[in-house]
């Protein structure tokens, strides 16, 4: 009589094991596609941000030509003021769209992984190409802003204007670097 209930102690012993070792890998998959899940909103409210910056460098174009009707600015100026707009709104649209062309969902772990991290060097290249080509065209307007007694008044409101532009975009560039550490982080440490 001790023995069958020794054995049927033994037999449920091993099925909940079996359970166990069921429920840590049934674990495991679903903290592994909440992590991807993660990954994923945040790869998509990074590329929305993007996309929307990406406009703004349309509006540069449009104001190249009062650069030339009110601040008397030479026309080859106002021409590199409005490629540089274009330019930004091109690479912005590319990386934008660099950040959405590998689904997270649908792609191995650590092709995802690769993909995240590369968005962040993307990122981090376009952020220094564009503050080194917006120094270098802040520098241009400067030099060839022409003399007159309004000159400093000029300068004032460029001053004001990159204050308020600074202030716009260095949260705006924190946040999505933030987001685009949140998707890799989200990738490599699932839990």
């Amino acid at each position: 009589m001790n023995t069958p209930d020794l054995d049927l102690i033994k037999q449920q012993w091993q099925q909940l094991s079996v359970k166990v070792d069921n429920l840590e890998q049934a674990n495991q998959r679903l903290s592994d596609q909440l992590a991807r899940n993660n990954a994923k909103s945040y790869q998509q409210r990074l590329a929305g941000r993007v996309k929307g910056i990406s406009w703004a460098g349309l509006m540069l174009p449009v104001l190249a030509p009062m650069l030339y009707f009110s601040l008397n600015m030479p026309v080859w100026i106002c021409f590199v003021y409005a490629i540089f707009g274009v330019v930004m709104c091109i690479l912005n649209r590319r990386l934008s769209n660099f950040i959405l062309s590998k689904n997270l969902l649908e792609i191995p772990a650590t092709e995802a992984l690769q993909h995240a991290t590369a968005v962040r060097l993307y990122q981090k290249n376009v952020r220094i190409l564009g503050s080194l080509l917006a120094i270098l065209l802040l520098f241009g307007m400067y030099y060839v802003l022409p003399p007159s007694e309004h000159r400093s008044y000029i300068l004032m409101g460029g001053v004001v204007g990159l204050v308020l532009g600074l202030a716009i975009a260095i949260p705006r560039c924190i946040t999505n670097a933030r987001l685009a550490r949140s998707m890799a982080q989200s990738l490599s440490d699932p839990e």
